[in-house]
């Protein structure tokens, strides 16, 4: 992996100077980086720039947080959030990265570390997307025009009954609603639903 970073980089200092602003704008104090900076001396005094020895600063991060890896902790989340942090810093002039997930942990722990960094740091956009946010995007785009058409997509990995952040017709908020795909559907075709998340 860091071999296709460095073909789209300059250099492996390039490579790990990224990676190590990522796990800054991802770090919290509760996670399995936190644990692997906390065990790792010379990790950490990388990440918190009192040592600039990064030679092998990608291999001993990535080998660290995986053996830290535990039953029900948010390593998942955290590495997809550095990975979309390095990313988004791919030397091309436009683009961006669509992430699909019905995760909404993972898509809120994606969301405020983008929001924490500056605009004008933050590279190319990321767009988050729940299978039901990108089934009412390809319904208002055009790419399916009915209802059954629909269905196919909003049954994957469920028992039919969905969970949406979003906000029926007289809703102020945002809230938590649940439906079952085929009145999901129903409601996407007839506009009576904005699908935060």
């Amino acid at each position: 992996m860091q071999d296709i970073m460095e073909s789209c980089f300059s250099s492996r200092q390039q490579v790990n100077n990224y990676l190590i602003w990522a796990i800054r704008m991802i770090n919290s104090p509760v996670s399995t980086i936190a644990k692997t900076l906390l065990e790792d001396e010379g990790l950490r005094n990388i990440v918190e720039e009192k040592s600039k020895n990064t030679q092998d600063f990608y291999t001993r991060f990535f080998s660290g947080v995986r053996k830290n890896k535990e039953t029900g902790d948010n390593l998942g989340e955290e590495m997809l959030a550095v990975c979309l942090h390095v990313l988004v810093k791919l030397p091309e002039e436009e683009g961006k990265f669509c992430v699909i997930t019905d995760d909404k942990g993972a898509a809120g722990k994606i969301d405020a570390s983008f929001r924490r960094v500056n605009r004008r740091y933050r590279g190319k956009r990321v767009i988050l997307f729940s299978t039901p946010k990108l089934v009412q995007a390809l319904y208002n785009e055009g790419i399916a025009a009915e209802a059954e058409e629909l269905l196919p997509i909003l049954h994957a990995g469920n028992n039919g009954i969905i969970k949406i952040l979003g906000a029926e017709i007289y809703d102020i908020d945002n809230r938590e609603i649940t439906l079952d795909c085929a009145e999901a559907a129903r409601k996407i075709v007839e506009k009576k639903i904005h699908i935060a998340l």
